[in-house]
């Protein structure tokens, strides 16, 4: 006769093989989404959405490609940098003021007015990360909440420490 599970068993299954899937990421590389990279597209530059791919052997930037504001579901790798390319690498946080929200909320509704001051007296904060790669440079700007992890998992796989530059504003 078979004996039936003790109850919770199948949920400490579920809990250990959730353990396994997020530990094995680290092996097959690590992908970051809501970045931002200064592609050059018509001699000017623009800031895309990408994913940052640190694979075994480069950094790998993907973009899905732009139709007329219609992304397609195909993406494409915009940008491929060997890591034994890479002769330098620079993090920066800047802070600006938020002026261009305070027009925003006070333009929007009266409702909002309350608002215009706060927004006016805090400041928003962007990361940036700049790859060397030779004489080119390539910009990329990181969302607030994973910019640690990529700034540390770059370290790990190229050998380079990331250079910090003093914050600018204030």
């Amino acid at each position: 006769m078979r004996q039936p599970y003790e109850k919770g068993t199948s949920l400490t299954i579920l809990r250990w093989l959730a353990v396994l899937v997020i530990a094995s990421g680290g092996l097959f590389g690590q992908s970051f989404k809501k970045s931002k990279l200064y592609i050059e597209e018509d001699f000017k530059l623009r800031l895309r959405t990408v994913i940052i791919d640190l694979r075994d052997d480069a950094l790998v930037a993907t973009a899905f490609a732009m139709r007329s504001t219609v992304v397609t579901d195909t993406p494409s790798p915009v940008l491929k940098i060997p890591y034994k390319e890479i002769t330098g690498i620079e993090y920066e946080r800047s802070k600006h003021r938020r002026t261009k929200t305070a027009v925003g909320l006070f333009l929007v509704h009266p409702m909002f007015w309350p608002a215009v001051p706060i927004a006016l007296l805090t400041k928003g904060k962007k990361h940036w990360l700049a790859v060397k790669q030779g004489e080119k440079e390539h910009v990329f700007r990181l969302d607030k909440r994973n910019f640690s992890k990529i700034l540390a998992a770059i370290e790990a796989k190229t050998g380079e420490k990331v250079r910090m530059i003093a914050p600018r504003g204030r």
